[in-house]
């Protein structure tokens, strides 16, 4: 038998090049999709390959050479939720998806193909095939999809006393009939009736023919007997009556036939049946199995939903990792020193938090030694500790230098107060300042302190609504770049402490506020960020407001008014996210770019975070999986010590290729001679030649046309004329 379980997996990242970007064509930038895909659907072998149908995508493991490739929408798919999955006689993978698609997988040329059904409209709940036809179910009915002319024949609506579009969970045929299981309870037909449109060909057992239970998720026949997986038992028909089969009382929701062995899968886990035996239990408890999948080396294969891909070993399920994510909410997210990036699922996700180093995912619960299983928020202290806030379980450290230590902080020597329950202890955001103070927000405190600061050597400090807080509801806090605190409210606006750098002393303390009387467009407070110029942006639920010398204005132009978050990249672009996508106003405060799902591979419209590094990579989190963005906007050079020109020599073949100039300090330009000094283009902010710390130019002259073949001069400079000279060769074919 092959062991997989001493086999490291090797993770294959697939990026691809966005062609499309509102008004510009950028090439140089690079989505990423992460997905969770531990909530699976299905498992599939084929060809020592193991398939993942999961609502994240697909993965697919290599059993020969431990490889694990992921499937999302960057590599084809119509959509990330994949619900059902099945095989072909050519060896092609069908996979049926919420959008209303099918999504087809062609081994040969390793390449999607996208089939229509009713897209955007119906989920595809199961799929089989019988000669040249494919019936699909749904939540209509169920279709006839005619693959040798890829179009739908009919649709059967009405199956017989149900009522017309009866959502049909799974179908299955067996010797010419077709079964069709509802939770109505079944329905079936023989395939080769003259029009299966018409309900009298049709034939239905409910409980008033003797059916156990009327939700049918699936069937399968076993030693002449029809079984059916049904949210209370494993139910059965021998012909002529209906009888349970008393496996365990759960939910079922998968049946297949190993090993002329009858396996199912659900709540309780995974039970089998022999012939003329009963029904025994297959390894430990594992929750809510989905699937089993045997392979040709014997390995006993099991899918979960919610808990990810599990490996009998004898006879003791343990957990596969598939290196993904615990969940698939990502509500905040933070670097830490050693560039590690930690992520919280949010408040109520029950999904933990998870870290990625490199390109390795791991996944920390309550049965890690967390506190709790939610979480608001995370931030970083100058020792590295990593602090997150929870909702009712006051805040958690984690550290993790060789092994991973946790300690928690809630009302325990009264650090922190509760809420209307005593016991309840709610801590909002965490932020850390340039001195190593930590700053958190403990909402609703009874205690009337929902402001708490911790020094760097644990002394704890309070503020109150008779300190000058407005509010003992706090929704954000930022530091503006005179280290002044911006505290954010639910519902009063914003209060601005100037503790003058004395945290112990509050004499010295001068409190100020801002609300709709001076110019907010709401007093809740969704989102604080000051820019790199000093600007504080303030995100609202209706609408972006800016803090400048001493005013408040508003800024239109985002997507939506609903701001969720406020992230500033390292040169100066300022990244709103909305429920309809992400909105980036420029340096210039002037001009927008917009990315949604529709216009770019970003997952989801819902943005619930978003992370700039000083690499240029852009992490834009949201409630459906995390987008990772490579752009050129990386922290600025001081000067020219960096600067990188390539390819050179450039080859111009009719605007396929481009110069790019990486490296320069911000507000640069680049002027492009000729060697006898005659100036042929000039690139910079203004005419987007430049973007962030990188420059591009097409080949083309100021006139648009293409330069001739020959030596050049790349001068990049400032605007006092300091700068630095290159050449370049040119080839035009």
């Amino acid at each position: 038998m092959r062991n997989i379980l001493t086999n490291n997996l090797k993770c294959k990242i697939i990026l691809f090049i966005l062609i499309f970007f509102p008004g510009k064509i950028y090439t140089q930038f690079r989505w990423t999709t992460i997905t969770y895909q531990g909530n699976i659907k299905r498992i599939i072998y084929q060809d020592d390959y193991l398939w993942g149908v999961t609502t994240g995508g697909l993965f697919r493991i290599d059993l020969i050479n431990n490889i694990i490739e992921k499937y999302t929408n960057i590599d084809g798919l119509s959509s990330i939720n994949c619900r059902t999955g099945i095989l072909d006689e050519n060896g092609n993978l069908w996979v049926g998806m919420s959008d209303g698609t099918i999504n087809v997988y062609n081994k040969n040329k390793d390449r999607w193909k996208i089939i229509n059904i009713e897209p955007g409209k119906l989920t595809i709940n199961d799929m089989q095939f019988y000669k040249n036809r494919l019936y699909i179910a749904s939540e209509i009915g169920i279709s006839e999809y005619l693959t040798g002319k890829n179009e739908i024949r009919s649709t059967f609506r009405n199956l017989g006393e149900f009522e017309i579009n009866t959502e049909v969970n799974t179908i299955f045929l067996y010797k010419d009939t077709l079964w069709a299981g509802t939770n109505k309870g079944i329905a079936f037909t023989d395939i080769n009736s003259p029009n299966l449109q018409d309900p009298q060909y049709w034939k239905n057992f409910t409980d008033k023919d003797g059916l156990p239970d009327l939700n049918i998720n699936n069937f399968e026949v076993y030693n002449s007997r029809l079984y059916c997986a049904t949210n209370i038992d494993i139910i059965s028909f021998d012909g002529k009556s209906w009888k349970r089969e008393w496996v365990r009382y759960g939910k079922y929701t998968f049946l297949t036939v190993k090993n002329e062995k009858l396996f199912a899968c659900g709540e309780k886990g995974v039970f089998k049946k022999e012939k003329g035996k009963g029904w025994i239990k297959t390894g430990n408890k594992i929750k809510n199995a989905t699937s089993i999948e045997i392979d040709r080396y014997g390995n006993f294969w099991a899918s979960t939903s919610g808990n990810g891909l599990y490996i009998l070993d004898n006879n003791t399920f343990k957990k596969f990792d598939i290196n993904s994510p615990g969940g698939k909410t990502f509500a905040g997210m933070i670097q830490d020193i050693d560039g590690i990036l930690w992520f919280v699922s949010g408040g109520y996700e029950n999904q933990g938090i998870y870290s990625l180093d490199g390109n390795i995912w791991k996944n920390y619960t309550i049965d890690d030694g967390l506190t709790s299983s939610s979480f608001f928020s995370v931030a970083v202290d100058k020792s590295n500790r990593k602090w997150f806030g929870t909702p009712g379980n006051g805040a958690m450290i984690l550290e993790n230098n060789n092994k991973l230590s946790i300690s928690k902080i809630d009302t325990t020597e009264g650090l922190l107060a509760g809420s209307d329950t005593p016991t309840f202890v709610i801590v909002g955001d965490i932020k850390v300042d340039s001195y190593g103070n930590i700053w958190l927000i403990n909402n609703f405190a009874n205690n009337g302190k929902p402001l708490v600061v911790v020094t760097p050597d644990f002394k704890f400090y309070y503020f109150s609504i008779n300190d000058g807080l407005s509010s003992n509801e706090l929704n954000k806090i930022e530091f503006d770049l005179n280290e002044n605190v911006w505290i954010g409210t639910a519902k009063n606006g914003i209060d601005i402490l100037n503790y003058n750098t004395t945290i112990k002393d509050k004499s010295d303390d001068v409190w100020s506020h801002i609300s709709t009387a001076d110019g907010l467009n709401s007093n809740r407070i969704r989102a604080l960020k000051v820019d790199n110029t000093g600007i504080m942006w303030i995100g609202t639920g209706e609408g972006i407001n800016y803090w400048y010398n001493g005013k408040v204005y508003t800024q239109y132009g985002a997507l939506d008014n609903y701001i969720n978050c406020i992230e500033v990249d390292p040169v100066n672009n300022k990244w709103f996210g909305t429920n309809t996508g992400v909105s980036i106003l420029s340096p210039d405060n002037f001009s927008w770019t917009y990315f949604t799902k529709e216009n770019s591979f970003l997952i989801d419209n819902q943005i619930l975070s978003i992370l700039a590094l000083n690499n240029g990579n852009v992490y834009i989190g949201t409630g459906n999986g995390l987008s990772i963005l490579e752009t050129p906007f990386k922290n600025p050079e001081k000067d020219f010590n960096k600067l990188v020109i390539y390819p050179n020599p450039f080859i111009i073949s009719e605007g396929k290729n481009r110069l790019v100039v990486e490296g320069l300090p911000l507000h640069t330009k680049i002027k492009i001679f000729t060697t006898s000094g005659i100036l042929i283009r000039e690139l910079n902010e203004e005419n987007q030649g430049i973007i962030g710390t990188q420059a591009y130019w097409d080949g083309k002259d100021n006139k648009g046309v293409y330069a001739s073949s020959g030596i050049y001069l790349i001068a990049a400079f400032f605007k006092n004329g300091k700068g630095k000279v290159s050449k370049l060769a040119v080839i035009k074919r």
